[in-house]
């Protein structure tokens, strides 16, 4: 999994092929879907009573001993560059061959979409207080989380 992401991220970055990001993207959002409702993978460390995060920046939400959130964002410099991962995400999402479903917005601007029974929503950019714009999407099974 962590090739998968660090290959990811270095093509998002660095190369403009489109259909090989999407085979990427494609596959890092199916692995994280997979964690959902199981055990907390060896590879993460804790950082608080309920919450994990490994080298690749994924971060899970634990209750009971199962994991009921995995998210996954970054930080960018400028509103632009966020609108620009946002938009890979929505062309991920919008794209009917994934079969994921628009559900609604959400009162923060987190755009959520349902596919069985998996929730996965983007947020919207916001600027942290050190002035930096984050952004990510999240994946949970309980629409409540959001």
């Amino acid at each position: 999994m962590k090739k998968y992401l660090l290959c990811f991220i270095i093509c998002l970055v660095t190369f403009g092929n489109i259909y090989s990001q999407e085979d990427l993207f494609s596959q890092m959002i199916e692995d994280m879907i997979s964690i959902l409702g199981g055990v907390v993978p060896s590879d993460f460390q804790r950082l608080d009573r309920t919450t994990f995060k490994n080298d690749e920046g994924i971060i899970l939400m634990v209750e009971n001993g199962a994991v009921i959130v995995v998210a996954f964002g970054d930080v960018f410099d400028t509103t632009h560059e966020a609108h620009g991962f946002n938009g890979l995400l929505y062309d991920y999402f919008e794209n009917t061959q994934n079969n994921w479903i628009f559900n609604r917005q959400m009162r923060d601007g987190t755009d959520i979409y349902l596919r069985n029974g998996v929730f996965g929503g983007i947020t919207r950019p916001n600027k942290r207080d050190d002035g930096l714009i984050a952004t990510g999407i999240i994946f949970t099974r309980n629409i409540n989380l959001f």
